[in-house]
C-alpha cells in the first residue's frame, strides 16, 4: 500500500471553490475515501487545494471525484481516472505459473523495424529472436495458440495473419525469423493501429473470437505519431487485443508511457533482461486469471 496526498489544480474556478473529493475504485469496489479539500497559498502553489486526509493506494486505478461550487453558488463535480505512482521499483517478471501448452490465444507481434543509428538492424534481429523465444512453451492449432506479426516504422508493413501454416514452434520460428528490417525512421503507432483493425481483427484472417487476444508491441524507439493513443484505446475498449508494450533501451516519452499502464509496460536495459524477464512478462500475461491488459 502507498500513503497518498490529493492536491488540485482549479483552472477558471474565478470566485468559485472546490469543497471535497472522493475516491472509488473501479471494477465495483465501490468508495475508499473522502476528505475535505482546503486552498493551499496559490502564489506559491500550482495545485491550489490539497486533502488535509490522506489515503492508501492498495489499488493501481482509481475515480478521483472532485466536487466544489462554482461563482454562481451552482455546485458541480468533475470525474478522473487517474493511476496510483509507486516509489517502489516494479517487481521483475516471474516465469509463467500455467501450463503454456493449454492456453488459447492469439498473439499478435508489433516489432520495430526502423532505422535510429547504425546498429538498428542488429537490434531488429534481437527484437525478432526475442519474439520466438516467447513462443517456445505453446501448442499452435486452430484449438490452441496462434500467431501473427507485423513490423513497424514510419509505416506498418503486415508481416504473417493466423491464416498462415503454423501447426509447430518450428513453422512459428521460420515466420517470425523471416519478418525483414525495414530499416526506415519513425515509429507510427497509428498506422499499427489501423492495419490491427483492417487486418489482424478480421476472422478472414484467422482472428478468433472466443480466443484471448494479446497485441505485445516491442520497440527500442518512442512513438513519432502525433496521436498514438487514440486508435490504441479504442482498440482495447472494443475488446479487440489486450495491448503490452516492451522496451528494449529506451528511455519511454511520456507519449508512450501514456499508451498502457505500467503492469503492461516491461522495460529491458538489455538484450539479457529481454531475452530472460521480458520473455517471462509476455508469456505471464497468457497465464493470467483475467486479462490485465484490456480495458
Amino acid at each position: 500500500d502507498e500513503n497518498n496526498t490529493i492536491v488540485v489544480h482549479a483552472d477558471g474556478l474565478v470566485n468559485g471553490t472546490l469543497t471535497y473529493v472522493q475516491v472509488v475504485a473501479p471494477g465495483g469496489l465501490g468508495l475508499q475515501h473522502t476528505s475535505v479539500l482546503l486552498p493551499r497559498d496559490t502564489k506559491k502553489c500550482s495545485y491550489e487545494y490539497y486533502a488535509p486526509v490522506s489515503f492508501f493506494c492498495s489499488y493501481e486505478q482509481y475515480i478521483i471525484i472532485v466536487y466544489g461550487t462554482d461563482s454562481q453558488g451552482a455546485t458541480f463535480r468533475r470525474k478522473y481516472l487517474t493511476n496510483c505512482v509507486s516509489t517502489r521499483p516494479p517487481p521483475l517478471p516471474a516465469r509463467p505459473t500455467c501450463d503454456l501448452s493449454e492456453v488459447t490465444q492469439d498473439l499478435l507481434f508489433v516489432l520495430d523495424s526502423s532505422q535510429q543509428n547504425a546498429d538498428s538492424e542488429n537490434t531488429f534481429k534481437s527484437i525478432r529472436n526475442f519474439a520466438v523465444q516467447t513462443q517456445l512453451p505453446f501448442r499452435f492449432s486452430a484449438d490452441y495458440a496462434q500467431v501473427a506479426a507485423m513490423t513497424l516504422a514510419d509505416t506498418a508493413q503486415g508481416g504473417f495473419s493466423y491464416n498462415a501454416a503454423e501447426h509447430s514452434f518450428d513453422n512459428v520460428q521460420m515466420l517470425l525469423s523471416n519478418l525483414t528490417y525495414l530499416g526506415r525512421p519513425g515509429q507510427n503507432v497509428t498506422s499499427a493501429m489501423q492495419l490491427t483493425i483492417s487486418s489482424y481483427g478480421s476472422t478472414n484472417q484467422g482472428y478468433r473470437k472466443p480466443a484471448r487476444h494479446l497485441m505485445v508491441y516491442v520497440t527500442s524507439s518512442n512513438p513519432t505519431d502525433d496521436d498514438p493513443a487514440s486508435l490504441l484505446y479504442a482498440i482495447r475498449r472494443q475488446g479487440l487485443y489486450q495491448i503490452a508494450i516492451v522496451t528494449l533501451n529506451l528511455t519511454p516519452s511520456d507519449k508512450l508511457l501514456s499508451l498502457v499502464n505500467e503492469r503492461c509496460l516491461y522495460q529491458a536495459a538489455s538484450v539479457d533482461s529481454l531475452m530472460s524477464y521480458g520473455v517471462n512478462f509476455v508469456q505471464g500475461l497468457a497465464c493470467a486469471d483475467t486479462p490485465l491488459c484490456g480495458n
